[in-house]
């Protein structure tokens, strides 16, 4: 399996004199390798949110770049599309509550 390319991940930046160059979530300095750990540990996805004050959002696209990294060469196989939704299906994104007063336009 060849080594992930993070600059390709727009949710993460290695920033020299930060965490000494290491992937950490862009505008932060918690480490890319500390979800996968807390995750190997036991950790819950919402426990990861908390404890490290990143959004879920950001795991996702971070999960998901790393599933990337385990598809075949395209060739039509829809792997990738059965790695995105079970990992939609085991970390599902909290519904937008809208606020009171916003405006709902539908288009």
């Amino acid at each position: 399996m060849a080594a992930l390319d993070w600059s390709q991940c727009p949710v993460v930046e290695s920033v020299p004199g930060r965490r000494s160059g290491a992937w950490v979530f862009r505008g932060t300095r918690m480490p890319v390798a500390t979800v996968f750990e807390n995750l190997e540990a036991g950790a819950s996805f919402e426990e990861i949110v908390e404890q490290f004050h990143v959004t879920p959002e950001q795991i996702r696209t971070v999960l998901e770049f790393a599933a990337r990294s385990l598809d075949p060469p395209p060739t039509g196989c829809s792997l990738f599309s059965t790695l995105s939704d079970c990992l939609k299906a085991r970390f599902p994104l909290p519904r937008r509550q809208r606020t009171e007063g916003a405006e709902h336009h539908d288009d």
